[in-house]
């Protein structure tokens, strides 16, 4: 999310929401309400990804499973359309139509601010990605949406998706069955890790 706004001044009395526990609360939260529980956990930190882009509201690092937000002005509201919009990145790298797909779900479940932002990105983004990108990018999506299913079984409707025949998809990601399985193996396993992490007994 690379938007960047203009500085503005609000007075807040606390800053709890800021801090690391209540960030991970409002991504659980969020993930349930919005994706099904269906994202795999992300660690969210409030500042600027080190190394990373700067002067952005947001960031979502798929390959550290982290969340960085910094949202202007850090008010609860702000911070909750930040880590939405870094939600809805998770398998859709980039602002594509698969993203925009999402902000428009978004926007229908009552977050009236997504249907804005997915038309202005539908409008600046020209031109078309390599189909490799594109189908790489949409395992790692229906990866999180069906992680119990084989790549047997969804093969042929993924084809039709990203407009191919099975055939023509074979030959142009002979690979995707490989990365179908990479990514379902890292999403059970993340899953069964937060499963026990929520079964620990309390100190």
């Amino acid at each position: 999310m690379t938007t960047r706004r203009p500085v503005t001044f609000v007075h807040l009395d606390r800053l709890d929401h800021l801090e690391e526990p209540a960030l991970q609360l409002l991504f659980e939260q969020l993930n349930r309400e919005f994706f099904r529980g269906r994202i795999p956990p992300y660690r969210i930190i409030y500042g600027q990804p080190p190394g990373g882009p700067r002067g952005c509201s947001g960031h979502c690092d798929p390959d550290t499973r982290m969340i960085y937000v910094e949202p202007s002005p850090p008010t609860p509201e702000g911070l909750r359309r930040v880590v939405l919009h870094e939600m809805a990145h998770v398998g859709s790298l980039g602002h594509g139509k698969r993203f925009q797909a999402k902000l428009l779900r978004l926007a229908r479940a009552g977050e009236a601010w997504a249907e804005k932002e997915a038309a202005g990105y539908a409008e600046a983004i020209p031109g078309r990605r390599p189909l490799t990108a594109v189908i790489a990018e949409q395992i790692r999506d229906l990866a999180i949406e069906h992680p119990d299913r084989r790549w047997s079984e969804l093969e042929t409707l993924f084809a039709i998706e990203v407009g191919r025949s099975v055939a023509e998809l074979r030959r142009a990601a002979p690979w995707a069955e490989r990365v179908w399985d990479r990514e379902v193996s890292e999403i059970k396993r993340d899953r069964a890790t937060q499963e026990r992490r929520m079964r620990r007994p309390e100190k």
